[in-house]
């Protein structure tokens, strides 16, 4: 709490930060499910590295030529 009283601005920067990554994981989850079905890590890994993937490709807002 004393970074928010020393330098208000920087903290509501970073906090703000902070805010967009959790909606971004809130839409992923509500788009891709909360739960991953997988048991093993690696598959748990690939299955979490996919919905980045996905993430990012739902996210590029290119213009139709």
């Amino acid at each position: 709490m004393n970074r928010a009283n020393e330098d208000p601005y920087s903290f509501m920067k970073d906090y703000f930060k902070r805010e967009l990554s959790e909606a971004y994981f809130g839409a992923d989850k509500k788009r891709f499910g909360r739960k991953i079905s997988q048991r093993r890590e690696d598959r748990r890994e690939v299955a979490d590295f996919g919905t980045t993937i996905l993430h990012n490709l739902f996210s590029i807002r290119a213009v139709p030529t």
